[in-house]
């Protein structure tokens, strides 16, 4: 290939970049090639934007996490009414 470039397929590139896990550093070193030349690549076959790092399911709040949230939302909720004028008036 001119330049010594590393032929890389379409489908391969796709199937490595669509992994969120890996670093973009990654796939170029798994691809066997510059980070500059994948950038090239992406943008030649117009490879959909992928998030700057990798994606990682958050898990669900336990009970306790839920009730200590809870807890410091009133504790501020109930600051900032303190802090009101008294004559605040609520319709």
């Amino acid at each position: 290939m001119p330049g010594g470039r590393k032929p890389v397929s379409p489908e391969r590139l796709f199937r490595f970049y669509a992994d969120h896990t890996l670093s973009k550093a990654d796939v170029a070193r798994r691809l066997g090639i510059s980070q500059a030349y994948l950038e090239r690549l992406v943008r030649l076959h117009k490879v959909p934007r992928r998030p700057n790092k990798p994606t990682r399911p958050t898990p669900d709040p336990t009970p306790e996490e839920i009730e200590q949230r809870a807890r410091e939302c009133r504790e501020r909720h109930y600051a900032a009414r303190r802090a009101e004028p008294a004559d605040t008036v609520f319709s």
